[in-house]
């Protein structure tokens, strides 16, 4: 990330990184990532990859920086020793300029069934002293609508 052709040359400091590309087969993967990857085919999410995995089967990939290391796809990603080329890089660098611009997006309502990453909105009404208070977030239930 923090070597994208963005920001003047000084890369991507966090978010996340989308790396989309072509494949004419199937067969394994091999692609090293810095922290953590999600692989999709065909807008479904086939598997994960981390730093200390680098096989799976298939690519179009969505890389999340979770720590300050450098982050992203480091060195080639293959296709049963095939080298994979011109993926379309697309950037979610989440700065406050980022965020504003998600406020006023047109939002939709949740999909029934879990279709890949996306940002949700929603209304959390703690009460007047909350108490360890956290969200699952789990993918095995659907999200409610708005």
């Amino acid at each position: 990330m923090e070597n994208l052709p963005i920001n003047n040359g000084s890369g991507q400091p966090f978010g996340l990184v989308l790396y989309e590309t072509s494949i004419c087969s199937g067969g394994q993967l091999y692609a090293h990532v810095r922290d953590w990857a999600q692989v999709f085919l065909n807008d479904t999410r086939i598997g994960d990859l981390d730093e200390d995995t680098f096989d799976l089967t298939i690519p179009q990939i969505q890389v999340s920086n979770l720590a300050v290391q450098v982050k992203g796809i480091d060195g080639n990603v293959k296709i049963n020793g095939t080298l994979l080329r011109n993926f379309t890089i697309y950037s979610l660098d989440l700065k406050m300029s980022f965020f504003k611009r998600l406020r006023s997006a047109t939002w939709r309502h949740a999909p029934e069934h879990y279709l890949g990453p996306a940002f949700y909105r929603g209304t959390l009404k703690a009460g007047s002293s909350p108490k360890d208070t956290f969200l699952d977030l789990s993918v095995s239930k659907p999200p409610l609508p708005l």
